[in-house]
């Protein structure tokens, strides 16, 4: 069997945002936690590198839990004539177990409830990112 190889790469990934409350109760059977997520992305087409940002919010009976900002940077191979359709969908289930990782992390290091976010199909997250790209000239 040929080895090919992928068309892009994560580069680095980063939170710039992050927030905590610690206050907010999140384990009463009545509490109900509402997850949304939101994304956007840029690309260089010169430097072939793409940012995707995701956006995060966790929240319970309408208090904000958890705010996020996850930045990720990925780099194709080649030069494109256009992004593949692929890429959308598949960039943010690259991204997404850093996100609930970190969120893991961050909420039991608070000594606090531990939070763990769910697994899910993020296929319509990436419709979402293909629609809010923005090509940037340099």
């Amino acid at each position: 069997m040929e080895q090919t190889n992928a068309t892009f790469q994560l580069v680095e990934y980063r939170f710039p945002t992050f927030t905590f409350n610690s206050t907010v109760s999140t384990e009463s059977k009545e509490n109900s936690l509402r997850l949304e997520l939101s994304a956007s992305g840029n690309y260089t087409p010169v430097s072939r590198l793409f940012t995707v940002r995701i956006d995060l919010q966790l929240s319970s009976n309408e208090e904000s839990v958890i705010q996020l900002r996850c930045e990720a940077t990925f780099r194709f191979t080649s030069e494109l004539a256009a992004i593949p359709e692929y890429f959308y969908a598949n960039s943010i289930a690259i991204v997404y177990p850093y996100i609930r990782a970190f969120c893991s992390l961050m909420t039991t290091q608070s000594n606090n409830t531990h939070i763990i976010l769910p697994v899910l199909n993020l296929t319509q997250l990436g419709e979402e990112l293909k629609q809010n790209t923005t090509i940037l000239e340099r």
